[in-house]
Formats: structure tokens, C-alpha cells, sequence
């Protein structure tokens, strides 16, 4: 088994006590913190001067509805044919392989060593003569230069999309995120109070042309109000959440009713192909986003969105260092990057499970990539495939408060030690 210490060189001391038994039954009576960005006034606006450059300053670029849209609308920028191979790393989200099927291509899983970085020497020996592009991403948001994956890609014409859903904001060792693939992709729901939006972009050259329905009147509407109802959810915007939350109200009731009456099991996960590309929701990767979408994008203070997530990242980090058997998969933070979560490594792939489980009843907002698509061929000599059964995200998104964070610490910790 990996040990801890075989990941991660420990940081300082721990943040004070664990909380008592009283404690945490009363963390499991709190109200659930929100698990994405949320609208609200102050973050409108005029727009700060952002301290590290994004995806979304390059020059060629276009809104999609999702992150996986815009996977899909690179695989339409790349010469490809039915039965073409694309490389896709062992550690992902389903809906990284789900464009690869829809385009009739075939998925092909390569190693990731542990710096998340492709395993590029032992990519030869997997037979390269259909592999026509390769989709390469910045993990958690801990950006990260890309040269050699790059350099690599160039040597054998393959196309490099630089999958940016987890780092929208940063420099990636030398280089501005986003400029080191042929393409790039981000997903705007990560990082900006939006419940719809991907980007693909590109640093040198034109997009091509790209036929995409534009959604109807229903659409726009629909989508504003998702955001609102989100916002609402967690006291916010502020001055008329109370408002909202009486307009939703109904509409929770009726779709919580639906819910019960079409199915009995909601938890479980897709158990084979088919299953999990419906489960991916596909349907609207040829469609342009809703009006709101792009406006909220662009009326943001990211200076701000940028300087909250570093702090909360850094305070989940300290709190959550040396702990037995488990914290920060990495040492550290890389200065100029703007994190989605703060991966946490658990020693004991059970003890993991019980802890994910266990902060999810306490209504922390924590992820993990568990479901790897059936069927594909494990890579050897592999950190990916450990990092989905014992590595969890927690999120550091900018609407965390500095209280949301030690809540976060104090109960993973007390949680960790009765797991």
C-alpha cells in the first residue's frame, strides 16, 4: 500500500484540536456549504485587474454550455476519422471520454506519474499509429508547464488539447495556462456563479467555423433563473434572497416529488458504457450558452476570484497537514494558479471511502473521481487509477468564507480519525 509519506513531504504543524463528539453532531445539523460559486451583488461590477492571466484572454475563443461541449467542439477543430485513438488520462471525469465516443473515436487511457504529468516514456509502448490527439489536463487547478507533453505531441503529429476545466486562471510553469495546447478547453461553472458555460479557445491561429443552435427565449430565461435559485439556496443575493426563496419554493417542492415518483435509487452509478454516456448529458454540446451566461462571465472581479481561492486553498492546506494517514496530496501550491480544490490523499482506499461519505452527510462540499469508464484498459505504472480511490477534492471555490474553511478542516479531521 502507499504510504503517505511516499506522497507528499509533510507542512508544518496541525490547526489546533480536533472537535469533540457534540461538536460534530452539531456540524451534521449545519446547512450544507455551496458546492459551486454563487451570484451575488458584490462580485458584479467593474472588473479588477486580474493578477494572473486565463483562458478566457486568449485571442480566438468560444462560449460553449460545458466544459465536455467544448472537449467535443475541439475534437471538430482536429482532422480525425472514425476509429482514430485519443489519449485520456487515467484520473478523469467521465465526461472527458464521452466526447471521445460521441465522435466515434476510441478512448485510450495513458499513466499519469505523481505530479499528475503524462508518464510520456511508457506512452511508446502503448502503439501510436491511430492516436491523432491527446488531451492533457492541469489537475485540481495546480497548474503546471506542459513543454515536454507538447514537445512530445509535435514529434508525432498528434494535436494537443490542453484541458484547462480545473484551472482557468494561472501560469503554467512558464507559459500562460491555456497557450501550451493546440487547443484549449475550460469549464465556466468551476470558477464563475454560473450553472451552465464551457470555453474553447486557442493561442495562435482561427477557430473554425462551428455551426451551433442558438437556444430559445425558454432557454435564456431558464438559465438565469437557475443561477438565482442557486444563489437563493445560500442566502444570496443579498436584499431579496428571501424573496427568491419563496418563488422556488414550489418549484423545489414539484421537482423533489418528481424525483420520488420516477425512481427509487438516485445514488447509484452508471454500471456500464452505455449508462454512463447517458448519464454524461450530451444533448446540448452543439448549442450555444444561454445570454446570462456569457454577461456574468464577463462582469466578474477576477483579481478577487483569484486572490479567495489561493487563501482558501492555502488554509485548507495548513489545516489539513500532518494528519495520521492522510492530507495534502502535494507540498505545496503553485504561486500563480488559482485552484479548484485541494486534493486530499487517504493512506487507506477504505478509509477514504468511509471519509467521503462521511463529509458528504456533513454537507461539505467535497468531490471525487471514482467512476472510471468500463471497459478501458488500465494503464501500468500508474498514479492515476490510486489517486480515484484515495484522493478527495475539497473544494476552495471563492465563495467560501474564512469560517466555511475551518468548518471544512475541523470536521475532515474529526471524521478522518472516526473513519
Amino acid at each position: 500500500m502507499i504510504s503517505l509519506q511516499d506522497r507528499v513531504v509533510e507542512i508544518g504543524s496541525t490547526a489546533g484540536t480536533s472537535p469533540s463528539g457534540s461538536t460534530l453532531a452539531k456540524m451534521s445539523r449545519a446547512k450544507a456549504l455551496p458546492r459551486a460559486p454563487v451570484f451575488d451583488w458584490p462580485a458584479q461590477g467593474t472588473q479588477g485587474q486580474p493578477r494572473l492571466p486565463c483562458v478566457g484572454d486568449l485571442p480566438a475563443k468560444l462560449f460553449l454550455t460545458s466544459g465536455r461541449a467544448a472537449l467535443a467542439a475541439a475534437l471538430d477543430q482536429i482532422d480525425t476519422k472514425p476509429g482514430d485513438a485519443v489519449l485520456v488520462p487515467s484520473y478523469h471525469c467521465p465526461t472527458m471520454v464521452a466526447p471521445v465516443l460521441l465522435h466515434g473515436l476510441q478512448p485510450v487511457l495513458y499513466a499519469i506519474g505523481p505530479d499528475g504529468l503524462p508518464r510520456l516514456h511508457d506512452l511508446e509502448v502503448v502503439g501510436l499509429s491511430r492516436v491523432r490527439v491527446m488531451f492533457a489536463a492541469h489537475f485540481f487547478g495546480l497548474t503546471r508547464s506542459l513543454r515536454a507533453v507538447r514537445a512530445w505531441c509535435d514529434a508525432r503529429g498528434i494535436a494537443l488539447v490542453e484541458d484547462c476545466a480545473h484551472s482557468f486562471f494561472g501560469m503554467a510553469g512558464e507559459q500562460p495556462v491555456g497557450t501550451w495546447g493546440h487547443l484549449a478547453t475550460a469549464s465556466l461553472t468551476k470558477f464563475f456563479p454560473v450553472r451552465e458555460g464551457g470555453l474553447l479557445a486557442r493561442a495562435e491561429g482561427r477557430l473554425k467555423p462551428v455551426a451551433l443552435r442558438k437556444p430559445g427565449w425558454k432557454r435564456h430565461v431558464q438559465s438565469l433563473a437557475d443561477v438565482l435559485e442557486f444563489a437563493s439556496q445560500h442566502q444570496r443575493p443579498g436584499g431579496v434572497a428571501p424573496l427568491l426563496q419563496l418563488l422556488f419554493a414550489a418549484k423545489r417542492r414539484r421537482r423533489v416529488s418528481a424525483l420520488r415518483a420516477t425512481s427509487s435509487d438516485h445514488s447509484a452509478s452508471p454500471s456500464d458504457a452505455a449508462q454512463m454516456l447517458q448519464a454524461c448529458d450530451m444533448g446540448r454540446v452543439g448549442e450555444l450558452p444561454a445570454g446570462p451566461v456569457e454577461w456574468i462571465v464577463r462582469h466578474q472581479d477576477l483579481a478577487s476570484i483569484v486572490r479567495r481561492r489561493q487563501a482558501n486553498f492555502d488554509g485548507l492546506q495548513e489545516g489539513l497537514a500532518g494528519l495520521d494517514g492522510a492530507g495534502p496530496l502535494f507540498r505545496e501550491r503553485p504561486m500563480a494558479s488559482a485552484p479548484y480544490v485541494m486534493p486530499l490523499w487517504v493512506d487507506d482506499s477504505g478509509r477514504a471511502d468511509r471519509l467521503y461519505v462521511a463529509l458528504r452527510q456533513h454537507g461539505l462540499p467535497v468531490l471525487r473521481w471514482d467512476r472510471l469508464w468500463p471497459g478501458l484498459k488500465k494503464p501500468a505504472n500508474d498514479s492515476g487509477c490510486s489517486w480515484s480511490h484515495q484522493v478527495l477534492q475539497l473544494l476552495c471555490h471563492q465563495d467560501l468564507q474564512r469560517k466555511d474553511v475551518a468548518r471544512i478542516v475541523d470536521t475532515t479531521r474529526e471524521c478522518l480519525r472516526l473513519a
